[in-house]
């Protein structure tokens, strides 16, 4: 099978587990590291035998399939919005952007669609509850890594042609929610949410 092409943006401390799982990932080559920061993004590549960048852009253009965005909240939107340009995959990690009109900007540009229903994820716990309508079902799930787990769904998405499960209209309502409860919760107020 066809190893995808990978990447990562940013080389802190997200950027660099993005990096080793990647490395260690069968359907994977991990082929570059990008931050501005030249010594972080040479450390990380030389630990993961990759290449290094301090221009993400080169490492875009470097037939990707698929890219992960571990750099500041308020970069995303430029780098993703590259990124689609460039026809790869993109993981961002959250928040998806530092406002909703910036999210919105990153949805209209992506490979973006929501579905039906509300996944209850325990991250302490690793368990996973799925809420159609009236129906909740437990989802049975391995404990591994979080974020192994995470890439190798993107991963897998990728190459099945599938939606991943967190697609960037939930990104951008995780956002919203979240935007939505600072103010009332500083106020010590009722946290109010339009869902129109």
């Amino acid at each position: 099978m066809k190893k995808l092409r990978a990447g990562v943006i940013g080389a802190g401390a997200m950027g660099k587990h993005h990096a080793r799982i990647y490395s260690e990932m069968q359907g994977a080559e991990l082929v570059g590291v990008a931050d501005v920061d030249e010594r972080t993004s040479s450390e990380v590549a030389a630990e993961y035998n990759t290449e290094t960048f301090t221009d993400y852009e080169r490492l875009l253009k470097n037939d990707l399939d698929a890219v992960s965005i571990a750099v500041p909240t308020t970069l995303h939107k430029d780098i993703a919005l590259k990124a689609a340009n460039y026809g790869v995959h993109m993981l961002i990690e959250k928040p998806i952007a530092e406002s909703l009109k910036s999210a919105d900007a990153i949805i209209d540009a992506a490979t973006i669609t929501a579905t039906g229903g509300v996944a209850h994820a325990d991250h302490l716990e690793q368990s996973l509850e799925i809420w159609e309508g009236e129906d909740v079902r437990e989802v049975e799930i391995e404990k591994q890594e979080p974020l192994k787990n995470e890439l190798e769904h993107f991963m897998h998405a990728i190459v099945n042609d599938e939606e991943p499960s967190s697609t960037g209209e939930e990104g951008k309502y995780a956002l919203y929610v979240a935007i939505s409860a600072i103010e009332p919760y500083e106020k010590g107020e009722n946290i109010r949410l339009n869902l129109n």
